[in-house]
C-alpha cells in the first residue's frame, strides 16, 4: 500500500550513508554516498534524498511530496566501541559514583586471578545531592540548583551524561536537571 508520497530510511555511518527510498508508486530505490564529502555536499542524507528525487543539489526539497524520513546512525556506537570522541563527565547521585565500574561483575573466565576491565566511557564523576528522603516529598528548588551548580562548575569537558536515582517520591527530579 502506498501513500503517493516518498518515504526515506537513512543509515548514517562513519564512512558511508545509505539511503533506501520507497517511491510514490511503491518501488524501492537505494543510494550510497560518502558520509563526509564537503567538496560536493554539506550533508550526505540531504544530498542522497535530493539525488533520489532527481533534483539539483541547491534545489529546495519539495516537503509536500515526502511522507517520512527515518534516520539512524552508527557513528555514536562506533565512537563508543572505538573509545573515540570527546571526554565525558558523568553526573550521578551521590553514593553511586562506582555503579558503572562495578556493573554486573560478569566474569566470563571465572578462575582468572587478574581481571582486565575495559576503560570507562567517562573521564570524571560529579556526585550530586539529589536523593529524595521523605515519602511523598518532592525535590526542592535548592536541590535542583545544587545539582545544576555542581554539574556546571565541575565540567572540564564538552560532553556530559546524567544518571540519577528516580523514585515515585520524586518523579520530577530528572526535569530539574535540564537544561544545564
Amino acid at each position: 500500500m502506498t501513500s503517493g508520497r516518498w518515504q526515506f530510511w537513512v543509515d548514517r555511518g562513519g564512512t558511508f550513508t545509505d539511503i533506501v527510498a520507497r517511491r510514490p508508486d511503491g518501488t524501492l530505490d537505494t543510494c550510497k554516498l560518502l558520509s563526509e564529502n564537503p567538496e560536493r555536499y554539506s550533508d550526505a542524507a540531504v544530498a542522497g534524498i535530493r539525488q533520489l528525487l532527481g533534483i539539483g543539489i541547491d534545489s529546495p526539497i519539495p516537503a509536500e511530496s515526502i511522507e517520512s524520513v527515518r534516520l539512524g546512525t552508527t557513528v555514536a556506537t562506533n565512537a563508543l566501541l572505538e573509545r573515540k570522541g570527546e571526554p565525558t563527565v558523568l553526573a550521578i547521585t551521590r553514593g553511586f559514583r562506582d555503579a558503572l565500574r562495578i556493573a554486573y561483575q560478569n566474569r566470563p573466565r571465572i578462575f582468572d586471578r587478574r581481571i582486565l576491565l575495559p576503560d570507562l566511557l567517562y573521564s570524571e564523576v560529579i556526585e550530586a545531592d539529589e536523593r529524595v528522603r521523605a515519602p511523598c516529598a518532592t525535590p526542592t528548588a535548592g536541590a535542583c540548583a545544587r545539582w545544576r551548580l555542581s554539574a556546571c562548575t565541575a565540567i572540564a569537558s564538552p560532553s556530559m551524561s546524567c544518571a540519577s536515582r528516580k523514585s515515585p517520591a520524586g518523579p520530577d527530579l530528572p526535569r530539574c536537571r535540564s537544561p544545564i
